[in-house]
């Protein structure tokens, strides 16, 4: 069952299931993870606690969109995993977990970057990792992220509430951590979105374990043998 947990600025789906551990996932753009999701129910099965945060600036959750508050949103859901209880919304009642268990990331497309720039030490996982605007622009082989960002804000205006010019400002001068916790990174070999050099950049940048799977641009294509693997 999906719970709903309003958290500082941000609007959080938790589904409680066990003691195997944490997990929290940062999505992709435009995507909203539910109950639904493939990866919600092989999360599920093999008894993860999962927390998917909705961005400070979208959905549910206050404020505008920016790449700050993306990352924001993360380190707020690491702090909220990390009390091990919340208020639902429902019944505005007490639920709690266990909150000496692993927590992972796992950051998926653009995702990946806030991920990434979070300064906290937890196990890092990047699907399909959308790292570096230089592989994102025009005629570069992976996606055009400024024809997303327009797409977004015409789309979905309520949705995301962003300024274009203002986020793909913060996309270009991207300022990396020196260092980083251990990243384990998915690439698609199927993948038109996130080309292979952009693995390797972040991959060379920092400690990392590779794992080419036979996928598309989608977590769906993730069975749960594979995320055994990941999360061992």
């Amino acid at each position: 069952m999906e719970l709903r947990i309003k958290f500082k600025d941000i609007l959080i789906g938790v589904w409680l299931n066990g003691n195997k551990g944490n997990i929290i996932i940062s999505p992709g753009l435009p995507q909203y993870i539910d109950k639904h999701h493939s990866v919600i129910k092989k999360l599920s099965q093999m008894g993860y606690n999962i927390f998917t945060p909705r961005y400070i600036g979208s959905w549910e959750s206050d404020a505008n969109f920016s790449l700050k508050n993306c990352i924001e949103t993360i380190d707020q859901t690491i702090e909220m995993v990390g009390l091990g209880k919340a208020i639902e919304s429902f019944d505005v009642s007490e639920v709690s977990w266990l909150n000496n268990l692993p927590i992972s990331l796992i950051g998926f497309s653009f995702g990946a970057l806030p991920v990434l720039l979070s300064k906290n030490d937890a196990r890092k996982i990047l699907v399909c990792p959308f790292v570096n605007m230089a592989y994102h622009t025009v005629n570069s082989g992976g996606e055009d992220m400024e024809h997303t960002f327009k797409f977004l804000h015409r789309g979905y205006p309520n949705v995301y509430r962003l300024n274009v010019s203002e986020i793909m400002k913060e996309l270009k001068d991207v300022k990396y951590p020196e260092n980083n916790s251990h990243l384990t990174i998915v690439a698609g070999l199927q993948d038109k979105v996130i080309p292979l050099d952009e693995v390797d950049f972040i991959s060379k940048k920092y400690p990392s374990t590779i794992y080419k799977l036979p996928m598309a641009h989608s977590l769906n294509d993730i069975g749960e043998s594979d995320l055994k693997v990941l999360l061992k």
